[in-house]
C-alpha cells in the first residue's frame, strides 16, 4: 500500500522503493518527482492523486535508472503530461534500450530486461524547454548516473536523488552502483555545503541534516577502494576479482545484481586506472588488473 506522506506545505512524496516526489502547484495540478519502477506502481500513483481530485501535469526524472522513470510511460499515456529530464537523462528516458546497454556492455539477454534494468520509452524534453515549470530548482548531481539531478521545491525541499545511500543499504551491499566515482565524490562534498528545510534521499529517511550520511557514503568508497587493491597485488582477471568482491562482501546474488555489481566494479577500475593506483596488462589473451 502505497502511503503519500506530507513533507512540508505542498511538498509531499510517496514511499515508493525509489521516493516519487509530489509538488501541489495549486489546488488541482500536481508534479511528480520521478515516476516509480513500472506500470504497476504508476497505477497506483495515479489513483492516489485521482482519489484527491489532483491533476498530473507533469514529471521531472532526477535521472534515467528503471527504478525512477519506470512509470513515465505509463503516467504520460494516462494523462499526456510532460517529462524533463536533463541532458544524457532525458536522451536516455527516450531511448532506455541505452541504459540496459550501458550495463550490460551489449545487446543483453532477456533475462537482463526485467524492470529494474529497463524501462519503457517515454517523451522526455531537457530543462531547457519552454515548458519546464521554472518554480523547481535543478541541482546537479553528477556521479551515480551520467547527468543525475536534485530538485528542489518551493517549500525548500531538496530531493537528492540517488546521491546517497541509506546506511542501511551500505552495510549489506556495500557496492552500490555508480557511473563515474570521481564526480560522485565531488558531488557527496558538494552536498555538505548546500542547505535545505528538508533533504529527501530516494532510498533512504528523510532528514534535515545530511552530513552524516554523506561522510558514510564517502568512507564506504574509499573503503572499498583499498579493499580491491589488496586483491590486486597480484595481477588477475575481471571475472576472477569479480567473484572475490562478491564472496568479501557476501552479496546476493540475483541475475540483475550479478550485472549492476559487475558494472560498478568496472567504474571503480576505471577511476582507479585513471587515478594512478592500478594499471591492467594483456597476457595469453587475458587482460589482467594489477595493482601499480
Amino acid at each position: 500500500m502505497l502511503e503519500l506522506i506530507k513533507i512540508k506545505n505542498n511538498t509531499y512524496c510517496f514511499n515508493c522503493n525509489a521516493r516519487v516526489g509530489v509538488y501541489k502547484v495549486n489546488e488541482q495540478d500536481v508534479y511528480f518527482i520521478d515516476s516509480s519502477s513500472d506500470s504497476d506502481t504508476a497505477q497506483l500513483l495515479y489513483n492516489a492523486i485521482t482519489d484527491k481530485g489532483w491533476r498530473l501535469v507533469g514529471i521531472i526524472n532526477t535521472h534515467s535508472h528503471a527504478d525512477h522513470n519506470g512509470g513515465n510511460a505509463f503516467l504520460q499515456e494516462k494523462t499526456g503530461c510532460k517529462i524533463f529530464a536533463n541532458g544524457i537523462e532525458a536522451a536516455i528516458t527516450n531511448n532506455t534500450f541505452l541504459n540496459t546497454v550501458s550495463l550490460i556492455g551489449g545487446y543483453p539477454a532477456h533475462e537482463f530486461t526485467t524492470k529494474l534494468l529497463y524501462a519503457r520509452p517515454s517523451t522526455a524534453y531537457t530543462f531547457d524547454h519552454p515548458d519546464f515549470p521554472k518554480e523547481f530548482e535543478v541541482v546537479n548531481l553528477p556521479g551515480h548516473s551520467a547527468d543525475m539531478v536534485g530538485i528542489r521545491t518551493p517549500d525548500n525541499v531538496l530531493f537528492t536523488a540517488d546521491a546517497l545511500v541509506s546506511e542501511k543499504a551500505l552495510d549489506i551491499l556495500h557496492l552500490t552502483y555508480i557511473f563515474d566515482i570521481e564526480r560522485h565524490l565531488k558531488t557527496l562534498q558538494f552536498l555538505k555545503t548546500l542547505k535545505a528545510d528538508i533533504f529527501v534521499p530516494s532510498h533512504s529517511a528523510q532528514t534535515e541534516n545530511i552530513d552524516k550520511l554523506c561522510e558514510k557514503n564517502i568512507a564506504e568508497i574509499f573503503g572499498i577502494r583499498d579493499t580491491l587493491l589488496s586483491f590486486l597485488e597480484k595481477p588477475i582477471c575481471f571475472d576472477n576479482l569479480l567473484a572475490k568482491v562478491i564472496e568479501y562482501y557476501k552479496i546476493r546474488l540475483t541475475n540483475e545484481q550479478y550485472i549492476l555489481v559487475g558494472s560498478t566494479l568496472h567504474c571503480y577500475l576505471s577511476w582507479m586506472k585513471n587515478q594512478g593506483f592500478i594499471d591492467f596488462e594483456i597476457k595469453e589473451n587475458t587482460l589482467l588488473w594489477k595493482k601499480v
